[in-house]
């Protein structure tokens, strides 16, 4: 499914929705940028659109992605 939205934005979202379940985290992309993901019943997801490491912040505001997991299968 495509949302529209940033990786801060998103991760909010779902801290909203489920406050006690959903943990943020902040990480530093291989291009240097601070990037969002949360933990929900442990575990973790990102909101994921192509090329978003590589554009300005300005740019990223808002974008077509998607939700992605993260890591391997469960």
């Amino acid at each position: 499914m495509k949302l529209v939205g940033n990786c801060l934005v998103v991760a909010l979202a779902a801290k909203l929705i489920a406050p006690r379940r959903v943990r943020i985290r902040s990480m530093r992309n291989r291009a240097g940028r601070v990037h969002f993901m949360w933990e929900k019943d442990g575990v973790p997801y990102e909101f994921y659109t192509p090329g978003a490491s590589r554009s300005s912040y300005l740019r990223n505001s808002l974008r077509v992605g998607e939700i992605r997991r993260v890591g391997g299968s469960r």
